[in-house]
């Protein structure tokens, strides 16, 4: 709740910095491996960028933002199947990065209400899984800080990707 209000201040300024994407992806997946090796569920990860690429942000708003996106794809993936992280060009000198997994999948009509501050999908499949309903929230508004964009594909029973696009600084 503090890092929402924080967020959500009209003196909110990041505190932005220069450093890799290999210290972005770096202990990316700590606080899900137990939970996942408990639940037999894979956890992967791509690069298809030098890992010494620069990207400019605020470190820890960017790995807030990428472990909550990941915290869902653990939590709605069934046991025994997938999570997988890419990190990959993008559009115009950016770096696109995308969480894939074999989960549950969103109902189409929930897709654009899932990033709104408390939602929660109201469904027989999702009631047990618990959560505030502010991860996703709370992912979304850092990308767009960073003029970014957090996209979902997904279809009920076929799992989710969501992605967002950083900005490369420049060599």
């Amino acid at each position: 709740l503090i890092n929402l209000g924080h967020l959500e201040s009209d003196e909110y300024g990041q505190d932005v910095e220069s450093f890799t994407v290999e210290e972005l992806c770096a202990g990316l997946f700590t606080p899900f491996e137990q939970p996942a090796r408990d639940r037999r569920i894979a956890l992967t990860m791509n690069c298809f960028v030098d890992r010494a690429t620069m990207v400019h942000a605020d470190r820890a708003d960017l790995r807030r933002a990428c472990q909550a996106i990941l915290e869902n794809a653990v939590k709605f993936t069934p046991d025994g199947g997938a999570v997988h992280v890419e990190v990959g060009p993008g559009r115009d000198g950016t770096i696109r990065f995308s969480v894939r997994d074999t989960g549950i999948g969103i109902d189409p009509r929930y897709q654009r209400r899932i990033f709104e501050k408390f939602f929660q999908v109201e469904d027989p499949l999702t009631r047990h899984y618990g959560g505030a309903g502010l991860g996703l929230f709370v992912a979304k508004g850092i990308v767009e800080a960073h003029g970014g964009r957090i996209d979902v594909v997904s279809k009920l029973g076929a799992g989710a990707e969501f992605s967002f696009a950083l900005p490369v600084e420049a060599p």
